[in-house]
């Protein structure tokens, strides 16, 4: 597989885009359902992917949060060298001590296969449920990442995701720097020029999505299928504005409640898709093609749901994969 397999999707968080219409392809005898209650769980959604393509040594994307947050970052190593390293630093704003904690967390080696780093991360982050506690003095300044450990190479991606929480104010700041520099030697990178690919501060970090299927027909709901669902926010490094295409990062609780009992599927709709599903019990389900593209996009069968039953489905975007996504459920 080539290194930059998937660069002609422009965006390695991948350009989403809807798919528009009442009935999809292949599903013409499925009716289309909607969620009856959508909730938000608020807080601060960071996401570093702009420069994606990262050519030299800077500061990539820098935001100030509080209370509980999550990041995401995507970058490729462009700079023609491998003595890099991505650091993700935090530093405590507040003139007391306070904590800071990760509450989970997915990371991984860099990739070639940018699909492949979006999945591992995914599968990393379904399975972690350590916490790491760092207790911050006033103005100190910390490296909570440091991809140093591993070789990343022209080309290779690196790509991850992590809760956060915070007691007070913190600064986190995310660079490509060479890996011999700690957390004291960044401070006078200049900041890079985004390209393409998407970054920002964003205010949701969960979308609870309530389902009802009923009835003798099969359904499918197809997850946020038009322009206006991607959540928006603002660049803190430009003072504009920021759009996340594919609502990248956001945690979605599918809560699916079956009046009939019902065989549950997934088919990603966009381009290029690999990733991993979690139900509520912490059962995985890896959703991975042969292939980058293809018009017949095939389903992968997820489990079943019993009459009167509510189960959860997590889903979240990988990072490298495009949306939309198709849940689908056949009448037993």
């Amino acid at each position: 597989m080539k290194k930059r397999l998937l660069s002609i999707a422009i965006l390695s968080l991948s350009l989403s885009f809807g798919i528009k219409g009442d009935v999809l392809p292949g599903y013409e005898n499925y009716k289309p359902i909607k969620p009856y209650e959508i909730r938000e769980e608020k807080g601060t959604l960071i996401l570093s992917n702009s420069p994606e393509t990262v050519r030299e040594s800077g500061i990539l994307y820098k935001e100030k949060f509080e209370k509980k947050g999550r990041l995401v970052f995507h970058h490729v190593n462009a700079t023609q060298k491998d003595d890099k390293k991505l650091l993700i630093t935090i530093k405590n704003c507040s003139t007391n001590a306070q904590l800071f904690v990760i509450n989970q967390i997915g990371c991984g080696p860099p990739f070639y296969n940018y699909l492949e780093a979006g999945n591992h991360l995914l599968k990393a982050y379904f399975k972690d449920f350590n916490s790491r506690v760092y207790f911050l003095q006033p103005n100190e300044c910390l490296a909570i990442y440091d991809s140093s450990p591993w070789m990343w190479k022209p080309n290779m991606v690196l790509s991850g995701m992590m809760d956060i929480y915070a007691t007070d104010e913190v600064e986190v700041t995310f660079v490509l720097t060479e890996k011999w520099k700690n957390e004291e030697q960044i401070k006078d990178l200049k900041i890079l020029e985004r390209d393409l690919a998407p970054r920002g501060t964003f205010g949701c970090l969960t979308k609870y999505q309530y389902i009802e299927v009923c009835g003798k027909q099969d359904t499918y709901y197809l997850i946020e299928d038009e322009v206006e669902d991607w959540i928006k926010g603002k660049d803190s490094l430009t003072g504009k504005e920021a759009v996340n295409y594919g609502n990248y990062g956001v945690l979605y609780k599918i809560i699916i409640y079956a009046k009939e009992e019902v065989e549950v599927f997934i088919c990603p709709r966009g381009g290029v898709f690999q990733g991993t599903v979690c139900w509520e019990d912490g059962q995985t389900h890896i959703i991975a093609r042969a292939h980058a593209f293809k018009t017949e996009k095939e389903r992968i069968d997820i489990g079943k749901i019993e009459k009167g039953e509510v189960r959860t489905l997590n889903y979240i975007l990988p990072n490298g994969s495009a949306a939309p996504v198709l849940i689908g459920f056949d009448i037993s």
